[in-house]
């Protein structure tokens, strides 16, 4: 079973690292494990995590309120997901925190955007859903489960 976690720093590199518990075995002792005998994956979103975070269309569409039909079923193909999520919050979404993800003038992202996107990752998103929207992310989770198994 896939679980979320919590973000946490790590004393050593300073890097954040997203907990992420596959059965017993938390991602995070994993990786600090990769590192001791100097084995990394490095995995990146098709365009922009956004894509994978979306990916989960029942609980994105669930935490911001609107109907899960107006959030995409192959969030992997779109150019821009970030602009997605803006414009669903700017078009869909009537519930008045969520208006503070968007940006103003100059800015990249709005003053709460991370806050909130932070918020949906820990309380809501859900692995197994995602991947089941998102090729690339399923590959990330299933290449990292195959580094686990020949690093045990």
């Amino acid at each position: 079973m896939v679980r979320n976690g919590v973000l946490t720093r790590s004393a050593e590199s300073g890097c954040i690292v997203r907990t992420v518990s596959f059965g017993s075995d938390p991602l995070e002792i994993t990786l600090l494990r990769f590192l001791e005998i100097r084995k990394m994956i490095f995995r990146v979103a098709v365009r922009e995590i956004e894509s994978w975070i979306m990916a989960d269309r029942e609980m994105f569409a669930k935490f911001l309120r609107i109907p899960e039909s107006n959030v995409t079923m192959d969030p992997d193909v779109l150019m821009d997901p970030k602009a997605e999520v803006f414009r669903l919050v700017r078009e869909k979404c009537t519930v008045t925190r969520f208006k503070k993800m968007l940006p103003v003038k100059n800015q990249a992202v709005g003053v709460d955007y991370n806050r909130l996107i932070c918020e949906f990752v820990d309380g809501h998103w859900r692995v197994e859903a995602a991947m089941a929207h998102s090729p690339s992310f399923a590959r990330s989770v299933d290449r990292i489960m195959k580094t686990l198994t020949e690093v045990a």
